[in-house]
């Protein structure tokens, strides 16, 4: 049941004095301070002792502090695990989402919006993100979700007009969206990587040769489990990702290791020409960066050596056909799976089929078994 204010709380909140992202008010009784500290804790304000004696806000606590004088309620705890955008990480997200490519038409969306602190910066580095004077006004492109009243009401103050309040994962549109911005919550009670539901809901939402650009923990890369792994797979098939700064969001209030990750929804002619087109003498792009991996990594590059070696050397069974048998070609395929997970946990962008698995092994046992094949060749005649 929410918890109405007092007067006093009331009558303090309606007199605070606002310096810039500080709040300051008159020394009170113990037990008006407490509630007067649990509504400012609440709202993301931490006290700042020294010479700033004060709670010291990430963003501007003005519509905050208006909203809650509105409804004359306690506000929420952090449920949703809220956490600013910094600065410096948003502009990585900036950096890593294309931005010069879009058209005036394209539309953004940014799920769990909170007081919509990336498309702040969007805003006011317009000029320099989108490289040019002359581009479309961003408030009427700009669609938004989040949950909490207090934040939509910011929002609104903001000027943002297409916020949709409510739970993300039940958000659902036509429309599709040119970029899609991200700061998901990172955990929730019962959902320990609620971020993952959230960007693959999201992506859904991504137009065709869109970019999905977003924050996440880093857990998925350290964690063996299926769903991590299956989101790696995810992740690296559609796009890549960059290590954060282990501090980039300490000033915030969490210090969990993050990482920008950009995935793409390719249009048919992009997906094309990476499946289907020959790419520097190999079947497409994707088998040339695995043997890339393989050629410029010495312990990858000495296990292909080795079995090179075994190939030449007659070392493996043959089958009727004079060919290697199912462990040498089990064998050669296990080393390019080890370099295809490398990149994805380097975070490069690779995918791979069974048919050009098939490729790659048939290509590596057919430059290494010439003379063996002949001399098999010669045995049947």
């Amino acid at each position: 049941m929410a918890q109405q204010l007092s007067d006093a709380a009331i009558h303090i909140l309606q007199n605070v004095d606002y310096d810039g992202l500080a709040i300051r008010f008159p020394q009170v009784a113990p037990t008006l301070y407490t509630e007067l500290n649990e509504v400012l804790t609440r709202l993301g304000g931490k006290w700042k002792g020294g010479r700033t004696k004060a709670h010291v806000f990430q963003e501007d606590p003005t519509p905050l502090i208006e909203y809650v004088l509105t409804s004359a309620i306690m506000p929420p705890k952090n449920p949703e695990a809220f956490f600013p955008t910094p600065d410096e990480v948003a502009h990585g997200i900036m950096i890593m989402s294309d931005l010069e490519k879009l058209r005036d038409e394209d539309l953004f969306l940014e799920p769990q919006a909170g007081s919509g602190a990336l498309l702040d910066y969007l805003q006011k580095y317009a000029t320099e993100l989108l490289q040019t004077d002359d581009h479309a006004p961003l408030k009427p492109r700009i669609h938004l979700v989040e949950k909490s009243p207090i934040r939509c009401a910011i929002l609104r103050a903001k000027g943002y007009t297409n916020i949709h309040q409510g739970n993300f994962l039940q958000y659902h549109t036509d429309l599709r969206f040119a970029r899609i911005l991200m700061n998901p919550p990172f955990s929730l009670p019962g959902a320990k990587t609620a971020y993952i539901d959230h960007i693959l809901h999201a992506f859904t939402f991504l137009a065709p040769g869109g970019v999905l650009t977003t924050i996440a923990p880093d857990h998925f890369i350290r964690h063996e489990d299926q769903h991590s792994q299956s989101f790696l797979e995810f992740v690296t098939t559609n796009g890549c990702f960059e290590s954060n700064d282990p501090n980039a969001f300490r000033e915030t209030g969490t210090s969990v290791q993050t990482l920008t990750i950009a995935l793409e929804k390719p249009t048919e002619r992009e997906t094309h020409i990476l499946e289907n087109e020959p790419y520097q003498n190999y079947l497409n792009y994707y088998c040339f960066l695995t043997c890339l991996r393989i050629d410029n990594e010495p312990h990858l590059y000495d296990r292909a050596t080795q079995l090179a070696r075994k190939l030449n050397d007659g070392q493996f069974n043959r089958n009727l056909l004079c060919e290697p048998d199912a462990d040498a070609r089990r064998a050669i395929q296990q080393l390019y799976e080890t370099a295809i997970n490398e990149l994805r946990h380097l975070g490069t962008q690779i995918k791979m089929q069974p048919a050009w698995m098939n490729w790659l092994v048939s290509t590596f046992i057919n430059e290494h078994t010439t003379k063996h094949t002949l001399s098999c060749s010669l045995q049947a005649a």
